[in-house]
């Protein structure tokens, strides 16, 4: 006989969640020498050009480039809405243990913004295409 599997159905709408939803800017330093990062760091940069900008806030933007003197490993710093700071080194840090961390710090902002009275509506028909 055997199991009968289901797929897993995608939700669209308010469940559909990005690890940029409360990035205001996001500046990329890639370093040429630096193999992992600079491929870690193309990876980004493909992701974040790609994005439905629905799913960010309104006034994101991102940067990047080559550092001039390569002296450092490649990094991103990514600044919120709430004025936090966040410097990630993308050579020493798998990217999936920063995309945690990325979870918990939205998770943190959800707190935030929802103790400040000022929950967030997400529309879901802007959402669906």
């Amino acid at each position: 006989m055997g199991y009968k599997t289901h797929k897993a159905k995608r939700l669209v709408g308010s469940l559909q969640d990005t690890w940029l939803k409360y990035v205001m800017t996001a500046d990329i330093e890639i370093n040429p020498k630096d193999t992992y990062g600079h491929v870690t760091a193309n990876h980004l940069v493909r992701t974040m050009s790609t994005l439905d900008a629905r799913l960010l806030q309104p006034e994101f933007q991102f940067t990047y480039k080559l550092m001039s003197p390569a002296v450092y490993e490649s990094f991103i710093k990514l600044k919120f809405v709430n004025t936090h700071v966040q410097v990630y080194n993308l050579n020493r840090f798998p990217w999936g243990i920063t995309l945690k961390h990325l979870e918990y710090l939205n998770h943190y902002f959800d707190i935030e913004e929802t103790l400040k009275g000022r929950e967030i509506d997400y529309e879901d028909e802007m959402i669906i295409k």
